[in-house]
């Protein structure tokens, strides 16, 4: 009995953690980046939302910007709980910026 109870036990967890895991969404998927604030003329781009950061990795991983001489500042504290990180920046499109935190934290 005891070990039918553990057995079961495991099999609720890892159901359990499958599920969250095939529920659990990026930062980057779509509805949860904004990238508004984005444009191809302007040097400088100032950022206040984990949405507008998630907007950020998406046009570099995507390989639409890799932001040589433009500035990203950060206008405020950005919260980034709530969704699986994504890098900004892959193997093949480099984050190439500056990113300026401007005294604030991720």
């Amino acid at each position: 009995m005891k070990w039918k109870n553990g057995f079961l036990i495991g099999i609720i967890l890892f159901l359990a953690l499958l599920e969250g895991s095939a529920c659990a969404d990026t930062w980057t998927d779509e509805g949860n980046y904004d990238f508004s604030w984005y444009n191809t003329t302007d040097t400088e781009f100032h950022l206040d939302s984990a949405a507008q950061l998630a907007g950020l990795a998406y046009v570099v991983n995507a390989g639409t910007d890799q932001f040589v001489d433009k500035t990203i500042v950060l206008d405020s504290d950005i919260d980034l709980s709530g969704h699986n990180w994504t890098p900004i920046g892959t193997y093949e499109h480099d984050f190439e910026g500056t990113l300026d935190g401007n005294g604030h934290e991720l």
